[in-house]
């Protein structure tokens, strides 16, 4: 049970996460990790008295941590009733990278509907076909641009853009997540052979 003492942190400008903190004191500094943990596998927590939870889907909270692999920071999420598997990494470090080559505030072409994937009520992505799936928005809003003054994302309603391969949107890229596909995109619509297909997605 989390304590009294729980507080809650919604971070929306750079990226989209939201983090619990149930310790009385902050957490220790980031784990070294040798090699980039797997989805699915067990893994060891540091922390266990100074306990994050992080959300990693909508209304689903698992225990998190900061972790560093060679020299790129992530957000590692596990669950302790499955056996400290791991559930979600994210990543909004400037010097990560997908095997693509796609960074933080890289922008994607969206030419219809099923470039875009929603989990309901949490983040908005891209569908590029990678393992690392960009998040391009967040409640149900894209990332329609960026305020270098306020360092803020300006948002659309995903319900407010008209799409159409002749009028094109682009969207910024706030972070990367790698997760489960089944758990994160439960929608009958998102597993369609049109979303499947990616190649209408520009860099």
């Amino acid at each position: 049970m989390i304590g009294r003492r729980t507080t809650l942190i919604i971070l929306i400008s750079t990226f989209a996460t939201m983090s619990l903190d149930a310790s009385a004191s902050p957490p220790s500094r980031m784990v070294q990790l040798s090699a980039e943990p797997e989805i699915g596998k067990h893994i060891t927590p540091p922390h266990r008295k100074s306990r994050t939870l992080c959300m990693t889907n909508s209304a689903q909270f698992d225990d998190c941590f900061e972790a560093v692999v060679n020299g790129i920071q992530y957000n590692v999420s596990y669950r302790e009733s499955e056996n400290d598997a791991v559930t979600r990494i994210y990543a909004d470090d400037p010097r990560f990278s997908t095997p693509r080559g796609l960074h933080v505030g890289d922008m994607l072409t969206i030419r219809k509907r099923s470039d875009l994937l929603i989990a309901p009520y949490f983040e908005v992505y891209g569908a590029t076909g990678e393992a690392w799936i960009p998040v391009v928005g967040f409640l149900d809003r894209i990332n329609w641009g960026y305020d270098d003054k306020s360092g803020m994302f300006t948002r659309e309603s995903v319900n407010n853009i008209d799409l159409s391969p002749d009028h094109p949107i682009r969207v910024r890229i706030s972070g990367f997540a790698k997760t489960d596909p089944k758990t994160q995109f439960p929608l009958p619509d998102l597993q369609s052979s049109e979303q499947k297909d990616s190649s209408a997605l520009r860099f």
